[in-house]
């Protein structure tokens, strides 16, 4: 299908809640002075309990080729010495995923560490 991009579009959302749903986007380099991790993955979201669960199904996935798995909330900024929550996938909860991840208002960088 091909997209008249002369043609005007509306985008409708019912409400806010339609929008931020979980987009994990390709390679992240923004995170490159706080993990030494080979690999580094960009996660944007606005938090809800809906998708945090969609979240922890998603790490359970990862889990399961990969040793752990570190989440971090990092601003593009000088460095600061990031708090660290270390979690195994069995005491995983929402509540932990929000306390990293789901800040209304940015403080200081922290990480989510995910292991079997």
């Amino acid at each position: 299908m091909a997209i008249d991009r002369k043609e005007k579009i509306v985008l409708y959302a019912p409400d806010e809640d339609c929008l931020g749903d979980i987009e994990i986007t390709g390679d992240s380099t923004n995170v490159g002075q706080y993990s030494d991790k080979r690999f580094h993955s960009s996660l944007q979201w606005n938090f809800t309990e809906k998708r945090a669960e969609q979240l922890l199904e998603y790490i359970a996935e990862h889990l399961k080729t990969a040793a752990e798995i570190e989440l971090w909330n990092i601003w593009l900024d000088e460095y600061d010495a990031p708090t660290i929550v270390q979690r195994s996938l069995k005491e995983l909860t929402v509540a932990d995923i929000k306390a990293v991840l789901g800040q209304k208002i940015y403080k200081k960088p922290a990480c989510l560490v995910v292991r079997l």
